[in-house]
C-alpha cells in the first residue's frame, strides 16, 4: 500500500521509515508498506528501494502461505487424530 492507504490503515506512521515492513491491521488484515510504483516515476531514486519491496513482498507472501499450509496441516492432523481416537 502506499502513503495515503498507510495513513488509514496504519496510522502515525511515515512511509519513508515504515516501508517494506508487514503489520497486522485491527481486523486481522495482513498490510505490507510500500511506496506506490507510480512514485519511481515522480523520483528515480526510489526505483531500487520500490525493487526491494518487491522483493520482500514477494517473499513475505511466500512465508503467509507457508505458515497458512502449515496451519491447515496441522489442523487435518488433530482431526485424524479425533477419527481414530472414537474407532
Amino acid at each position: 500500500m502506499g502513503r495515503h492507504a498507510l495513513e488509514t490503515f496504519v496510522p502515525d506512521q511515515q512511509i519513508s521509515l515504515v516501508h517494506g515492513k508487514a503489520y497486522t491491521h485491527s481486523s486481522g488484515i495482513p498490510v505490507f508498506a510500500m511506496y506506490h510504483p507510480a512514485a519511481a516515476l515522480y523520483n528515480p531514486n526510489l526505483r531500487q528501494i520500490l525493487a526491494k519491496d518487491f522483493q520482500i513482498l514477494k517473499d513475505f507472501s511466500r512465508w503467509k502461505e507457508y505458515l497458512l499450509k502449515k496451519q491447515i496441516l496441522l489442523l487435518l492432523r488433530k482431526k485424524l487424530i479425533k477419527r481414530k481416537n472414537k474407532l
